[in-house]
C-alpha cells in the first residue's frame, strides 16, 4: 500500500504521464490537421470542437450585446434633449417660413395699392388694419391712420380689389372704418353702362344692395358698379373720388315699390383686409 502512493506522488512519474498524454494529444491533433489538409474535409476533432464551443460563443456574444445596449440606455436622457433642441428649431424654422409668407402677402397687397389708379384732388393714405371686433365682424374695423394724417369721417377706403368701406370716426392716430358689409352703410354708387345712379347698401361679406333704381332702369347683369363721387357740396364729410370699382352686378329683379332690386358681389372681400388706402382731401 504505501509503495503504490510512494509511486503516484513520484514527481517524475506525475511528469513522464503528462508528458505521454501531450504527446498523444499531439499526435491525434496532428493526424487530425494533416487528414484534413489531405482530404479537404472538416475532421472529427474541428467538429467536435466546434461543436462544443458554439454555445460558447453565443452566450458571450449576448452578454457582449447586453454590455454594448447598457451604453444606450445611458445615452437616452441625452438623445431625448437632442430631440427636444431639433423639435425646438424645427418649430421655430415653420414660424419663420409663415411669418416671411405673411410679410410676401403683405408685401403684394401694397405693390396692389401702388398700382392704384390716381385721383385728381384726393391724397391716398397707406394703413393698416390693427384691429376687428369680433362681435362686429361685417361691420368695422380699425386702421392706424387718422386726423394727423388727414384721415376725415366720410373718407372712401380702398383696398387693391375695390372699395372696402367708408371712414365712420377718425381721431388723432387711428379711425374706424365702417365696412361696405355693413347694413348701416349707405354710399352713392352709379351703373358702369348708362350711368344710373343709386344708392349701396350692405347685406353680407359677398352681396350688397343697389338702392333707389327706378324699375325700368337700363341696369343689366354683370354690370360693374362704381362710386358715384361727390354727393352734396364741396367739403362735405361724404365727399369722395368717382369712378372707384365697388362690383358686378349678380341679380335682377323688381320689388312692390316700383325700384328694381339688384344684388351686387362686391370686388373686395372684408374677410381679408391686411393694407388699405384711405382717399383724403
Amino acid at each position: 500500500m504505501s509503495s503504490r502512493r510512494s509511486q503516484r506522488s513520484d514527481p517524475r512519474r506525475q511528469w513522464r504521464r503528462w508528458l505521454l498524454l501531450f504527446f498523444v494529444l499531439a499526435l491525434l491533433v496532428g493526424g487530425a490537421k494533416t487528414c484534413t489538409a489531405v482530404t479537404g474535409r472538416a475532421n472529427p476533432l474541428d467538429i467536435a470542437f466546434i461543436r462544443i464551443t458554439t454555445p460558447v460563443v453565443g452566450v458571450i456574444k449576448s452578454i457582449g450585446e447586453g454590455i454594448l445596449s447598457l451604453k444606450d440606455v445611458f445615452r437616452i436622457p441625452a438623445l431625448q434633449r437632442e430631440n427636444s433642441t431639433l423639435s425646438a428649431e424645427n418649430d421655430f424654422l415653420e414660424r419663420r417660413v409663415a411669418e416671411l409668407e405673411f410679410a410676401q402677402q403683405e408685401n403684394q397687397q401694397l405693390q396692389e395699392l401702388l398700382g392704384l389708379p390716381p385721383q385728381p384732388d384726393f391724397t391716398p393714405v397707406t394703413a393698416r388694419v390693427i384691429a376687428r371686433p369680433y362681435d362686429l365682424w361685417l361691420e368695422s374695423v380699425i386702421i392706424n391712420a387718422g386726423t394727423s394724417d388727414g384721415v376725415r369721417q366720410g373718407n372712401l377706403v380702398v383696398s387693391g380689389d375695390g372699395v372696402v368701406g367708408l371712414i365712420s370716426e377718425a381721431l388723432g392716430t387711428y379711425s374706424r372704418v365702417q365696412l361696405i358689409s355693413s347694413p348701416a352703410l349707405a354710399m352713392g354708387a352709379v351703373s358702369g353702362g348708362e350711368q344710373v345712379a343709386g344708392v349701396i347698401r350692405g347685406i353680407s361679406a359677398y352681396r350688397l344692395k343697389l338702392d333707389m333704381v327706378p324699375a325700368g332702369s337700363k341696369v343689366e347683369l354683370g354690370e360693374k358698379i362704381y362710386t358715384r363721387g361727390v354727393e352734396a357740396y364741396e367739403g362735405a364729410e361724404d365727399n369722395r373720388p368717382r369712378g372707384v370699382f365697388i362690383g358686378v352686378v349678380m341679380h335682377i329683379g323688381t320689388d312692390r315699390s316700383g325700384f328694381m332690386d339688384i344684388v351686387v358681389e362686391p370686388a373686395a372681400s372684408v374677410n381679408r383686409l391686411g393694407n388699405v388706402v384711405v382717399y383724403t382731401r
